[in-house]
């Protein structure tokens, strides 16, 4: 198994991924949805510690997987991952200026809905495709121009996993576009990821922009799901998006790669003799 794993290092990375995103989510909702029955109370605040606890166990649990190389990528330098970070509020200002502009927005309230919602996607899916992705292929790409290559796939596999909300009954055409979307704004995490080894940090801003980003959004169900048909103002947030992900490219520029290189280096201590 170990070495198929190290004869091809994409496909072990999805693999861990997928486990990473859909165990805990099943060790933690099962439960909560055995209460809720029950009781017939909501437990959606309940539900998001519950999912932040579950991810924090499914992390150590990788950690323990590849003992003792792997030092660990949770909270890394969090200070130089929200300085990293930063452009995100320039998105949210453009959007909330784009929206008001074309009497799009919709302040919608925050809802303990919306918060369970955002945790488990801010919080497993950084889980799986930040860290079991990139830190995964990193392990085996131990090289400086391999970097860009592991953000990249990890970008590409992230948007496209949001194809599967067609599936759930959101609108075809703004499935497409946030498959788009998606991969800009995993390229962008990313880099964050890479440069900073903050696993933590890329979860707290991710679930903040979802909370935002289905607070605002009229066509944005509580649950995620995108309704409606598409507007002028869906195609700006495209080329916004592809603005944050050019951001996460700069930051993986060639002056930069030798730092992250050596970062990573400590990660999965090849740096020890």
């Amino acid at each position: 198994m170990n070495k198929f794993a190290d004869k091809h290092p994409v496909v072990q990375s999805i693999i861990i991924a997928w486990v990473l995103f859909f165990l805990p989510q099943f060790i933690s909702q099962v439960p909560l949805y055995i209460c809720e029955t029950a009781t017939g109370r909501d437990l959606n605040l309940a539900g998001s510690v519950l999912t932040i606890l579950t991810a924090f166990a499914a992390f150590y649990l990788y950690k323990l997987r590849f003992r003792p190389l792997f030092k660990g990528t949770l909270t890394g330098s969090m200070k130089e991952g929200l300085l990293l970070g930063l452009p995100i509020l320039l998105y949210w200002a453009a959007t909330i200026i784009i929206s008001l502009v074309s009497g799009n927005f919709a302040f919608k309230g925050i809802s303990t809905g919306i918060i369970y919602t955002s945790v488990i996607a801010g919080f497993m899916e950084e889980l799986a495709w930040r860290h079991g992705m990139i830190s995964t292929l990193l392990r085996k790409w131990d090289t400086a121009d391999k970097i860009v290559p592991a953000v990249c796939v990890s970008a590409v596999i992230f948007g496209m996993v949001h194809a599967l909300n067609a599936l759930a009954g959101a609108d075809l055409f703004h499935t497409l576009l946030q498959v788009a979307e998606s991969a800009m704004i995993g390229l962008f995490f990313g880099a964050i990821f890479v440069r900073s080894g903050s696993l933590l940090t890329c979860m707290i801003i991710h679930t903040v922009h979802d909370i935002y980003a289905i607070a605002i959004s009229p066509e944005v169900e509580a649950s995620g799901l995108i309704t409606g048909s598409i507007a002028l103002v869906n195609i700006l947030d495209l080329f916004l998006c592809i603005i944050l992900g050019a951001v996460g490219l700069y930051y993986l520029s060639p002056k930069f790669r030798g730092g992250i290189a050596a970062l990573w280096d400590r990660i999965w201590s090849r740096n020890e003799a």
